[in-house]
């Protein structure tokens, strides 16, 4: 059966592991920097240590670089709960199931593939997509159901091209949108 994972986003700040890693190191190279200036008595052993915390500050900071421009994909921020499953009769997101007949109108954005580049620049943030800002409107009795949705290179919204196409042919898709789903 043909089916994509749904998620369910939450507006909390996720924070991930290497960075905090990194806010660790900083805070242990500054109190070693300031225990310097406090403690003048034991300046040779706080200066030894405080060379020690710069050297490997500098080259986590490398790696971490490294890592997110190569191999770090977005933070995910919500969970992971039931499937999107199109079909020629019904489209079933998760618990919810939408008949054909009652829906008014669909709209699909499907972009994000998981892995590709995600078109951020900067240099301190992940380069790869987490496939998670694709989502389906379904329109319904004038209530508009929103549905986030996984997509990979190889599981992706162009699965249900023929089931797409019987709902384009019900004038449920707009045509851009549906060019757009199936090219």
């Amino acid at each position: 059966m043909k089916k994509l994972k749904i998620f369910y986003p939450d507006n909390s700040i996720k924070i991930h592991k290497s960075t905090k890693v990194l806010f660790i190191l900083i805070s242990l190279v500054l109190i070693t920097y300031f225990s310097k200036k406090m403690f003048p008595q034991n300046i040779e052993n706080l200066e030894l240590l405080y060379f020690v915390m710069v050297v490997i500050f500098t080259v986590y900071c490398l790696i971490y670089v490294i890592n997110i421009n190569l191999f770090r994909y977005e933070t995910e921020n919500g969970t992971y709960s039931g499937y999107l499953i199109i079909d020629t009769e019904k489209i079933i997101c998760g618990e919810n199931t939408y008949l054909i007949n009652d829906i008014e109108k669909i709209s699909i954005l499907n972009y994000s593939i998981r892995g590709k580049f995600n078109g951020n620049i900067s240099a301190l943030n992940p380069k790869k997509s987490n496939g998670l800002k694709n989502y389906i409107e379904i329109i319904c009795n004038n209530k508009i159901n929103k549905y986030y949705f996984l997509q990979t290179k190889t599981e992706n919204i162009k699965i249900f091209k023929s089931e797409l196409k019987t709902y384009f042919e019900k004038g449920l898709i707009g045509e851009q949108n549906y060019k757009n789903l199936t090219s």
